[in-house]
């Protein structure tokens, strides 16, 4: 009887261990997954810049809308000094 008794005191301790750790487990789960939906959450917050160069026109296109012979004038890289 007593090995019967004791069994059943272990398993008694056993089975009050058990919520504890499955609390335990969850809660470890659950900081987990805020964890990682803070990090895609924050790290998805930028902008995008541009070369600064966006609302130029392309010296060939400058050169059409003036009516112009020739590109050079609107090409940067081809100023003579």
């Amino acid at each position: 009887m007593s090995l019967a008794k004791s069994n059943a005191s272990i398993l008694a301790q056993v089975s009050l261990t058990k919520p504890v750790t499955e609390y335990k487990q969850t809660m470890k789960n659950l900081h987990l997954i805020l964890t990682i939906s803070a990090v895609l959450l924050l790290s998805s917050c930028y902008t995008t810049r541009t070369a600064g160069n966006s609302r130029k026109v392309p010296p060939g296109q400058a050169k059409k809308a003036s009516g112009s012979k020739s590109a050079k004038p609107y090409a940067p890289g081809q100023n003579k000094h």
